[in-house]
């Protein structure tokens, strides 16, 4: 379903950007 990918994707990219967001600290 592309639903589901689309929103396991946008997960991945909140988290790395969380990480980035981290890591500038």
């Amino acid at each position: 379903r592309l639903g589901s990918k689309a929103s396991k994707y946008a997960n991945k990219l909140s988290l790395a950007i969380n990480m980035k967001t981290l890591d500038d600290y």
